[in-house]
Protein backbone atom coordinates (compact mmCIF):
# COMPACT_ATOMS: atom_id res chain seq x y z
CA UNK A 1 0.00 0.00 0.00
CA UNK A 2 1.26 3.45 -1.03
CA UNK A 3 0.73 6.30 1.20
CA UNK A 4 -0.05 9.67 -0.40
CA UNK A 5 2.62 12.42 -1.00
CA UNK A 6 0.79 15.01 -0.15
CA UNK A 7 0.05 13.62 3.37
CA UNK A 8 2.86 15.15 5.01
CA UNK A 9 3.25 18.47 2.89
CA UNK A 10 0.11 19.63 4.15
CA UNK A 11 0.65 19.38 7.89
CA UNK A 12 2.46 23.10 8.04
CA UNK A 13 -0.21 25.29 5.88
CA UNK A 14 -3.35 23.45 7.36
CA UNK A 15 -1.92 24.69 10.63
CA UNK A 16 -1.31 28.00 9.83
CA UNK A 17 -4.64 27.97 8.35
CA UNK A 18 -6.02 27.27 11.56
CA UNK A 19 -4.25 29.96 13.12
CA UNK A 20 -5.49 32.59 11.43
CA UNK A 21 -8.59 31.36 11.36
CA UNK A 22 -8.71 31.62 15.05
CA UNK A 23 -7.40 35.49 14.62
CA UNK A 24 -9.68 35.99 11.99
CA UNK A 25 -12.87 37.29 14.28
CA UNK A 26 -10.79 39.68 16.48
CA UNK A 27 -9.19 40.92 13.49
CA UNK A 28 -12.99 42.08 12.24
CA UNK A 29 -13.84 43.55 15.18
CA UNK A 30 -10.90 45.87 15.44
CA UNK A 31 -11.05 47.09 11.88
CA UNK A 32 -14.71 47.48 12.05
CA UNK A 33 -13.76 49.83 15.69
CA UNK A 34 -11.04 51.55 13.97
CA UNK A 35 -13.96 52.24 10.60
CA UNK A 36 -16.56 53.02 13.06
CA UNK A 37 -14.43 55.61 15.12
CA UNK A 38 -12.70 57.21 11.91
CA UNK A 39 -16.75 57.89 10.90
CA UNK A 40 -17.73 59.36 13.99
CA UNK A 41 -14.40 61.47 14.13
CA UNK A 42 -15.16 63.01 10.41
CA UNK A 43 -18.88 63.62 11.05
CA UNK A 44 -17.85 65.57 14.70
CA UNK A 45 -15.51 67.71 12.27
CA UNK A 46 -18.57 68.15 9.35
CA UNK A 47 -17.69 66.11 6.91
CA UNK A 48 -20.43 65.46 4.94
CA UNK A 49 -20.41 61.57 3.85
CA UNK A 50 -21.53 59.41 1.23
CA UNK A 51 -22.36 60.19 -2.48
CA UNK A 52 -23.04 64.06 -2.81
CA UNK A 53 -26.65 64.64 -4.77
CA UNK A 54 -26.45 66.35 -7.70
CA UNK A 55 -29.33 67.77 -8.42
CA UNK A 56 -30.17 70.55 -11.22
CA UNK A 57 -30.69 73.95 -9.84
CA UNK A 58 -33.70 74.06 -12.05
CA UNK A 59 -34.98 71.05 -9.89
CA UNK A 60 -34.39 73.28 -7.30
CA UNK A 61 -35.68 76.40 -7.46
CA UNK A 62 -38.93 74.89 -8.90
CA UNK A 63 -39.22 72.84 -5.91
CA UNK A 64 -38.73 75.87 -3.67
CA UNK A 65 -41.11 78.25 -5.95
CA UNK A 66 -43.95 75.56 -5.86
CA UNK A 67 -43.77 74.99 -2.44
CA UNK A 68 -43.85 78.86 -1.88
CA UNK A 69 -47.03 79.29 -3.92
CA UNK A 70 -48.60 76.68 -1.19
CA UNK A 71 -48.75 73.35 -3.52
CA UNK A 72 -48.63 70.55 -1.79
CA UNK A 73 -45.14 68.15 -1.49
CA UNK A 74 -47.15 65.00 -3.28
CA UNK A 75 -48.23 67.56 -6.23
CA UNK A 76 -44.57 68.60 -6.88
CA UNK A 77 -43.41 65.03 -6.52
CA UNK A 78 -46.41 64.54 -9.68
CA UNK A 79 -45.47 67.60 -11.39
CA UNK A 80 -41.79 66.45 -11.71
CA UNK A 81 -42.45 63.12 -12.49
CA UNK A 82 -44.91 64.15 -15.11
CA UNK A 83 -42.17 66.73 -16.61
CA UNK A 84 -39.46 64.04 -16.48
CA UNK A 85 -37.05 65.73 -14.53
CA UNK A 86 -34.48 63.35 -12.24
CA UNK A 87 -33.99 62.87 -9.20
CA UNK A 88 -30.83 63.88 -7.28
CA UNK A 89 -28.92 60.82 -8.17
CA UNK A 90 -30.52 60.41 -11.31
CA UNK A 91 -33.57 57.86 -10.52
CA UNK A 92 -37.19 58.59 -12.71
CA UNK A 93 -39.38 58.88 -9.86
CA UNK A 94 -39.86 61.54 -7.04
CA UNK A 95 -42.32 61.01 -3.85
CA UNK A 96 -43.66 63.86 -1.63
CA UNK A 97 -40.43 62.52 1.14
CA UNK A 98 -37.63 63.42 -2.13
CA UNK A 99 -39.38 66.80 -2.04
CA UNK A 100 -39.49 67.16 1.65
CA UNK A 101 -35.73 66.30 1.98
CA UNK A 102 -34.62 68.39 -0.98
CA UNK A 103 -35.99 71.53 0.76
CA UNK A 104 -34.57 70.78 4.09
CA UNK A 105 -31.44 69.77 2.74
CA UNK A 106 -31.34 72.74 0.23
CA UNK A 107 -32.77 75.24 3.19
CA UNK A 108 -29.99 74.18 5.70
CA UNK A 109 -26.36 76.40 5.22
CA UNK A 110 -23.83 73.84 3.73
CA UNK A 111 -21.35 71.99 5.34
CA UNK A 112 -18.45 72.57 5.71
CA UNK A 113 -15.74 71.21 3.36
CA UNK A 114 -13.34 68.43 4.22
CA UNK A 115 -10.24 70.90 3.72
CA UNK A 116 -11.65 73.51 5.66
CA UNK A 117 -12.69 71.08 8.62
CA UNK A 118 -9.10 69.80 9.10
CA UNK A 119 -7.84 73.18 8.90
CA UNK A 120 -9.96 74.03 12.04
CA UNK A 121 -8.24 71.15 13.71
CA UNK A 122 -4.96 71.73 13.02
CA UNK A 123 -5.55 75.79 13.84
CA UNK A 124 -7.33 74.34 17.42
CA UNK A 125 -4.00 72.11 17.91
CA UNK A 126 -1.37 74.90 16.49
CA UNK A 127 -3.39 77.24 19.02
CA UNK A 128 -3.01 74.72 22.53
CA UNK A 129 0.43 73.76 21.73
Amino acid sequence: MQTPRWRGQLRAPVASANLLATFAPCEQSSISQRTRAALARARTQGVRLGRPPTMSPYAINRIRTERAAGKSLAAIANGLNADRIPTAQGGRRWYPATVRYTLKRTSQPPAPSQNAGSATVQARTASHA
